[in-house]
């Protein structure tokens, strides 16, 4: 029976099968009625609608789709096995490629299938314009547990507002940045505690800070931490700006040299300034501004104390009264004969 499809998950309204090579199977009570070329599974359904027993009075072998379609989002909607909701979601994930099966254009299916994925999985769903505008969430996510299940735009609309069988919300890009925030801890490092070499490299905080200007008004305080620890990130997080209460966090760690500081420290200090995320083009923009005016004022050192060591060397061979050097003719004078 099922042409040797092997039955992956039993309902009350019938099974859903394995399907073989390119074509689908459709089987009432065991005896295959109909084929199909898009749908991901194939099905025998042992619970008889009215419409498909009228269907069956008038033909046996060539049973048409809207006969047995109600039927068979049953079977989906009563599914709750998890091979083939990996089955569904995953090619769900391949919808850009234009490659979705008959089953998942049933919308309803498609938020069955979402909802018991988030009840079992650690998964965060996502449209594709979000994943590429939403660059450093990916980064979060990726280096976290979780898997970005991609979605078309109508069913992440559809889906902003539900919760799964347990009662928690669809894990979309808000809810996802949501439990990270919520999920911050970190313990505060007393300036006591600190060693010589790190309460020198601290010192200089807020010198680096106004080495670009004004600190920004919406930076409030600095804090400097054990760790900035989420629950989802595997990665060191080395600094932090928060946004609501105005504060940088920074890690102990990068009290190891001023160049670790000063670098995560600006870091944030452009979050806060561009209002922006990591990967953003916003974001580099303003890094970009702020390489520009630390090179020209390191520039503009270098040329004075260029101009201070050519006086000095100057009055050490030759010294001279300032009233001397001031009468005698510089280089552009003697260039081109002036007095």
């Amino acid at each position: 029976m099922f042409s040797g499809e092997e039955i992956l998950s039993t309902v009350q309204y019938g099974q859903i099968l394995q399907k073989h090579e390119d074509e689908a199977n459709i089987y009432i009570n065991g005896v295959k009625v109909a084929t199909e070329e898009d749908f991901l599974f194939s099905y025998n359904i042992t619970s008889l609608t009215k419409a498909m027993k009228k269907e069956l009075n008038r033909e046996r072998t060539n049973v048409g789709r809207t006969a047995y379609s109600s039927r068979v989002k049953q079977i989906l909607l009563e599914n709750k096995e998890s091979s083939t909701t990996h089955l569904l979601v995953d090619s769900l994930n391949r919808f850009t490629e234009g490659d979705l099966p008959i089953e998942l254009t049933w919308k309803d299916v498609a938020i069955h299938s979402c909802k018991i994925l988030n009840a079992r999985e650690n998964v965060v769903f996502m449209t594709p314009s979000q994943i590429m505008r939403h660059g450093s969430m990916i980064d979060d996510i990726d280096g976290s547990d979780f898997q970005i299940i991609t979605i078309p735009e109508n069913l992440s609309y559809s889906l902003s507002d539900m919760k799964d069988d347990t009662g928690r919300p669809i894990r979309n890009l808000e809810t996802f940045a949501e439990e990270v925030r919520d999920s911050l801890s970190y313990k505060e490092v007393p300036s006591h505690d600190l060693n010589e070499h790190e309460s020198e490299v601290w010192g200089k905080r807020n010198e680096i800070m106004r080495m670009l200007g004004p600190v920004p008004a919406c930076i409030s305080e600095i804090k400097l931490v054990e760790s900035i620890d989420f629950a989802f990130n595997q990665v060191e997080t080395l600094g932090l700006w928060q946004r609501d209460s105005g504060t940088i966090l920074i890690a102990r760690s990068q009290l190891r040299s001023m160049e670790s500081l000063a670098g995560t420290l600006l870091h944030e200090r452009a979050h806060a300034s561009s209002v922006r995320p990591d990967v953003d083009r916003g974001f580099e923009l303003e890094l970009t501004d702020y390489i520009g005016l630390l090179a020209a004022e390191q520039l503009k050192r270098q040329e004075a104390s260029y101009v201070t060591y050519e006086t000095s060397a100057s009055d050490d061979i030759n010294p001279k009264s300032a009233a001397e050097r001031r009468d005698a003719p510089n280089f552009f004078r003697r260039l081109f004969g002036g007095k």
